[in-house]
């Protein structure tokens, strides 16, 4: 049976490190095994406008392009 997941609303920010490592760990352990993964909601904290929305995320987006 192939592993589907679902991940919603992580508002991931540079703000807030510990969610940033908890998603890295999640996209190493259970998510490099699943079939899929949806992303619903919002992914990252951002507002039009930011200077750069993606400072500071580049881990998130790093261990992504792995899976």
């Amino acid at each position: 049976m192939q592993k589907h997941l679902f991940i919603s609303d992580l508002h991931l920010s540079p703000e807030r490190p510990e969610i940033i490592q908890l998603f890295v760990q999640f996209m190493t352990h259970q998510a490099s095994t699943a079939h899929s993964l949806y992303i619903l909601g919002d992914f990252v904290e951002y507002w039009l406008g930011d200077d750069d929305a993606a400072e500071g995320l580049s881990e998130v987006f790093s261990c992504m392009k792995q899976q």
